[in-house]
């Protein structure tokens, strides 16, 4: 005897259900339809950004005023990172560019919002816009997954101001250096591009803005960064930099993973040539130079306080800053 449809044994609706799911439809239909009214999507925004302060520009809050910053660079899509590019997009900022070279780790889910576990094994850069843009109709994100370092000045100079939500000092070190040269070799005003620069660690967070040759800039405020003895975890775990990444990849993926030994011991050579070896496969398969037994003053990673690098402490799982 053959089976009756599903069909035969789902629970009919009412009459005043089918008309109410109708009506719903129908309206969700309108509203698709209608056009959007861009003065009344901004009206709340627009009475914040327009409504001067007692030491304002009179002309800071006007629209044309506004419409001068039509390119903006944001660098780093990571915590900080996302955070901003959302903001900006629901700020009415129209033309966003965002450079991030890393690749989302299952690690960064937790905090960085634009990500999906989908998402995993995918560039940052390249899942962030798509997902603002997809979210904030109107909003144009161009994304670049690559470093800072390829780009050349003439390309920094078609944007108005750049926001930095990076995780290195030398990164910093490095877009700082490219604005200041940019102002020094402009004859107008127009070659001074604002830097907003952000950082956060845990529950702390800076943010300052520095305008070239006007402002202190990163040069001038080195003393104030600690040494940085975290490395933010999905950077050794897709894409590692360094030869200290290699080193606490060895360190905290590998060793894990493999277990080689019962537990680590810094003091026996056994285990540290293990490191050494996984450090230094890993660093040849990234082209990375400079892994080596011996540490920066010569000493081998045998000695105690040459192998502080992989002790405890070294990885910063919260990816530190953005």
């Amino acid at each position: 005897m053959p089976r009756p449809p599903a069909s035969a044994f789902a629970i009919p609706s009412s009459p005043s259900e089918s008309h109410t799911n109708t009506k719903i439809n129908m309206a969700q239909a309108e509203v698709a339809s209608r056009p959007v009214d861009e003065t009344a999507r901004w009206t709340y925004l627009d009475t914040i950004r327009k409504n001067p302060g007692p030491f304002t520009d009179p002309i800071a809050g006007t629209q044309e005023a506004i419409d001068q910053f039509d390119k903006i660079k944001v660098f780093g899509a990571g915590g900080l990172g996302c955070e901003i590019l959302k903001n900006l997009a629901m700020s009415k900022f129209k033309d966003i560019h965002v450079i991030d070279m890393d690749i989302i780790d299952i690690s960064n889910l937790n905090r960085q919002f634009l990500f999906r576990k989908s998402d995993v094994g995918k560039y940052k850069a390249d899942v962030a816009a798509k997902f603002v843009m997809k979210r904030v109709k109107g909003v144009k994100i161009t994304a670049h997954s690559c470093r800072i370092q390829d780009f050349d000045n003439d390309f920094y100079k078609q944007f108005q101001f750049v926001i930095c939500g990076l995780d290195s000092i030398e990164a910093r070190r490095w877009i700082n250096a490219m604005l200041v040269s940019i102002a020094e070799e402009g004859e107008d005003a127009d070659c001074l591009i604002p830097m907003i620069d952000g950082g956060t660690e845990g529950f702390k967070g800076q943010a300052r803005v520095i305008v070239p040759s006007i402002t202190s800039c990163i040069e001038c405020q080195l003393d104030m960064h600690a040494p940085r003895a975290a490395v933010p975890l999905c950077t050794i775990a897709s894409i590692p930099r360094q030869p200290e990444h290699c080193i606490e990849w060895a360190h905290v993926i590998a060793w894990e993973k493999e277990r080689p030994f019962p537990q680590l011991d810094k003091d026996d050579p056994e285990h540290i040539t293990w490191l050494y070896q996984k450090a230094l496969a890993r660093a040849n398969e990234f082209n990375i130079t400079d892994v080596n037994r011996l540490d920066g003053e010569g000493r081998d990673f045998g000695d105690e306080d040459a192998t502080e690098r992989i002790g405890d402490g070294g990885v910063d799982t919260n990816e530190g800053e953005g």
